[in-house]
């Protein structure tokens, strides 16, 4: 017996190895299938959460698209609203301006009837701007006003603008429009183009008692823009009214008679032009904003 365990000493060894072995390789199958099955429970559990949370941000995304759509049909019935509001009120409007300005030359002759006069003139004069103002904007949003696009050299127009302007410059202040083009051909629609700049030269020449208000049009070729500024050494504008300066009803000084409507109307068309209007940050000697309209190709088709 002992030579016979002597003999097969070395099997017994190995055999008792590959039995721990077995034994260590099923304790770890063991152990991997029931880790397997804790991973597999867990991401059943996650799954499900995951389906869950997927149909409450559905719901969630549903409820904000009806939300939202609510929101644009007030939007809406409010711009229509404003716009049929401010028909009906201009139409009368216009005829106390009318009236007030026959008034106003009848009293010439009677000083204090005559500053009443005045006084009633240029009120009525800037409620009637107020809602022409209020108009506009609601006529380009509601798609009541249409851009009429064309083939247009805008240099002309941009000059006609600062040459319109003229009349409404202090005694010391000075009014030039440079470009490095005589011509500067594209489509887009001039009379909108000379809206934005009426409104945009009546703020330089209200804001600037003296020193100079500059017009420059140029191309930027990088983005395919034309390029308008319209710079002046007026009385600048502070940080907290450049934070608002395009917002409805915001002026730069309460106590200029004005709106304040003028720079939304501007923003509103150059945006339905797919253009740009902002106000340069960096200049501060006075105030110089910047209209961006794209110059679109000339084999473009008139709208």
């Amino acid at each position: 017996m002992r030579d016979f365990i002597q003999q097969y000493k070395w099997q017994f060894i190995l055999a008792g190895c590959i039995v721990v072995l077995l034994v260590v390789i099923s304790i770890g199958a063991v152990t991997y299938s029931v880790h397997i099955t804790r991973l597999k429970m867990n991401l059943q559990s996650s799954e499900a959460s995951l389906a869950e949370e997927k149909k409450h941000l559905e719901e969630s995304l549903e409820k904000l698209k009806s939300a939202n759509e609510r929101v644009e049909q007030a939007n809406l019935a409010k711009t229509y609203f404003l716009s049929n509001m401010n028909h009906e009120i201009r139409t009368p409007l216009n005829s106390i301006v009318g009236f007030s300005q026959v008034i106003v030359e009848m009293t010439q002759n009677q000083p204090e009837l005559a500053e009443y006069a005045q006084i009633l003139n240029q009120n009525s004069e800037g409620l009637l701007r107020l809602i022409n103002g209020l108009l506009e904007i609601s006529d380009i949003k509601s798609g009541k006003k249409l851009i009429h696009m064309s083939r247009t050299d805008v240099i002309p127009y941009l000059e006609g603008a600062v040459e319109n302007a003229r009349f409404l410059l202090k005694p010391e202040v000075s009014l030039s429009f440079t470009s490095p083009y005589e011509t500067l051909m594209m489509y887009t629609d001039h009379g909108l183009i000379m809206e934005v700049m009426a409104h945009l030269l009546s703020n330089a020449t209200k804001f600037t008692t003296q020193g100079s208000i500059q017009v420059m049009a140029e191309k930027d070729e990088t983005d395919k823009e034309l390029v308008v500024t319209v710079t002046d050494t007026g009385c600048g504008i502070s940080d907290e009214i450049r934070r608002v300066i395009f917002d409805r009803f915001d002026k730069a000084d309460e106590f200029i008679q004005g709106t304040g409507i003028g720079l939304t109307v501007c923003q509103t068309i150059v945006e339905a032009m797919d253009g740009r209007i902002w106000l340069d940050d960096s200049y501060r000697t006075g105030a110089r904003f910047i209209v961006a309209l794209p110059i679109r190709e000339l084999g473009s088709t008139d709208v």
